[in-house]
């Protein structure tokens, strides 16, 4: 999905091949298409050029990915003063999370009770310097802060954007503590830390992951998460990314 902030796409001819491509079904796109890259589209989104509120297209043959730089970029543009500023930002990090664990978890939606159980939209988790996390806050109309279990190392609070983009932003209590968030950002700095996978039922989810797909979770029950959540989290191999963090959090009691 894509919607335009502000100007029309009539009013884009310097962009209008690109939007042509965005707005393509994916199986239409073909995989030599002489348009510009993902990349080299999300460069120009986060700088302005083409203004959206949100540019998700998976390709098939492609992930969406983000550098150090761009995602710095991003981040710098979550506590900017100008709202389409943030969204650009946010539309980023977003595509760029999800695609990867999308793909990362696409033979998941395939088995008939797994994917039966998976509902709803992402939400990217993204962990930022306590320091940075204040400045997105303010800059967003300081969001309540998330109801996070005393023992864990973490503050967050959510985003939301035009277009179902959903951003948890996270951070420390304790820098450079033992915590997961603390030991994130002490090895890898700010960024996607997590993506997270609403579930109707966690228990039954890491069971079958288990059982079926010899996945095993990161802890070995489900643990309370935040605002009265249940979560468990699966380190998943990723194409084209190493690895990845998914949480599946289910609201069941």
């Amino acid at each position: 999905p894509v919607s335009l902030c502000g100007r029309s796409v009539a009013a884009q001819a310097a962009t209008h091949k690109a939007w042509e491509f965005f707005l393509q079904p994916v199986a239409l796109i073909p995989h030599d298409a002489a348009l510009p890259t993902r990349r080299d589209k999300f460069r120009a989104v986060l700088h302005g050029s083409i203004s959206v509120s949100c540019a998700v297209v998976t390709c098939a043959h492609k992930l969406f990915t983000m550098n150090e730089g761009e995602t710095a970029e991003a981040i710098l543009a979550l506590g900017a003063d100008d709202q389409a500023a943030r969204v650009r930002g946010a539309a980023g990090l977003y595509d760029a999370g999800r695609d990867v664990a999308l793909a990362a978890t696409a033979a998941w939606r395939e088995d008939a009770e797994l994917g039966a159980l998976l509902t709803g939209h992402a939400t990217v988790g993204v962990a930022v310097l306590p320091e940075t996390f204040e400045r997105i806050r303010s800059a967003n109309g300081s969001p309540g802060l998330a109801d996070v279990p005393p023992e864990q190392d973490a503050r967050e609070f959510e985003l939301a954007f035009p277009g179902n983009i959903s951003l948890d932003i996270l951070t420390t209590r304790e820098p450079h503590g033992p915590g997961a968030i603390a030991r994130f950002l002490d090895r890898r700095g700010e960024g996607i830390q997590q993506v997270e996978f609403p579930v109707t039922d966690v228990d039954r989810a890491t069971s079958i992951l288990r059982e079926r797909f010899s996945i095993q979770a990161v802890y070995p029950e489900t643990r309370p998460g935040a605002n009265g959540t249940h979560v468990n989290f699966f380190l998943v191999a990723a194409p084209a990314a190493g690895k990845i963090l998914i949480e599946l959090v289910g609201n069941e009691s």
